[in-house]
C-alpha cells in the first residue's frame, strides 16, 4: 500500500467529547444560567454537522441572540480556542503514524471548519503534522475529499488500489467508493456525541475501532 489518507476529526483527533465543555465555558462567558443553552447547541451542531455547514457563524447569529449574545465573531474565538484545547489525540495514533512514516505517503484529507484556515491550525495545534506529506482540506486545496484522493493519484502516480482513505463518516467514504471502486476505504467506528452524520449505510471495505488495527491489517 503506497498510500494513507486519513480524515482529521473522528480519526486522528476526538473533538467532539469536548463539545459539552465548550458550550458550557461559552455560556459561563456570557453569563448564561440556562441548562438548555447547551442541549441546543448540541442539537444544533448535529443537525448542521450533518448537512455540511460548517460555518456556525450561519446559525449561530439566530441562536445566540435567543440567549441574548450579540457578538457572534467573539464567541467564535472562544469556541475554537477552547475545542482545540480540549481536543485528545485518539488512543494509539501516534504510535501507528509513526509505524507507518516512511513505509507509505501519509496524507490528511479533511472537511473545512468554515472558518479559512482554522482547520490548518487545528491539525499544527495537535502536533500531528509532522507525519503527513500532504495536507488537504476541501474548500481550501480541494472540492471535496474524492477530489483529494484524484489529486493524491495524480501527484504520486498512484492506482486506486494502492490507496487507502480512512474516515468516520458513511458520505465520504460513500462517495469515495462509488467513484474509485479499488480505493480502499475504511470506516473508523467512532462513538460521537454527535449521530446524525454517522447515521446511514456505510460501503467501506473494512471497519475498524483503533487506529493501531492498521498494523495488523497491512
Amino acid at each position: 500500500m503506497k498510500c494513507f489518507a486519513f480524515d482529521f476529526d473522528g480519526v486522528l483527533v476526538d473533538s467532539y467529547s469536548c463539545l459539552p465543555s465548550v458550550y458550557k465555558k461559552l455560556a459561563e462567558y456570557f453569563g448564561i444560567e440556562n441548562d438548555e443553552f447547551v442541549k441546543e447547541a448540541i442539537m444544533l451542531e448535529d443537525k448542521y454537522d450533518a448537512m455540511e455547514i460548517f460555518d456556525k457563524r450561519i446559525w449561530w447569529k439566530d441562536f445566540f441572540k435567543k440567549y441574548g449574545i450579540m457578538n457572534v465573531n467573539e464567541a467564535m474565538q472562544i469556541y475554537w480556542d477552547e475545542r482545540i484545547k480540549e481536543s485528545k489525540i485518539m488512543e494509539n495514533c501516534v504510535e501507528t503514524l509513526r509505524w507507518l512514516k516512511g513505509k507509505s505517503i501519509l496524507a490528511i484529507v479533511a472537511g473545512d471548519d468554515g472558518i479559512k484556515s482554522m482547520k490548518r491550525k487545528r491539525i499544527e495545534k495537535s502536533r500531528l503534522a509532522e507525519f503527513f506529506e500532504e495536507i488537504l482540506i476541501v474548500n481550501e486545496d480541494i472540492n471535496s475529499k474524492l477530489d483529494g484522493i484524484l489529486y493524491l493519484m495524480k501527484k504520486y502516480g498512484l492506482k486506486e488500489k494502492e490507496i487507502i482513505f480512512i474516515d468516520d463518516k458513511p458520505m465520504p467514504i460513500n462517495q469515495v467508493k462509488n467513484k474509485l471502486k479499488d480505493v480502499i476505504t475504511i470506516k473508523m467506528e467512532f462513538q460521537s456525541i454527535l449521530k446524525e452524520a454517522w447515521k446511514g449505510k456505510c460501503n467501506a471495505d473494512l471497519k475498524i475501532k483503533s487506529l493501531i488495527e492498521l498494523k495488523n491489517l497491512f
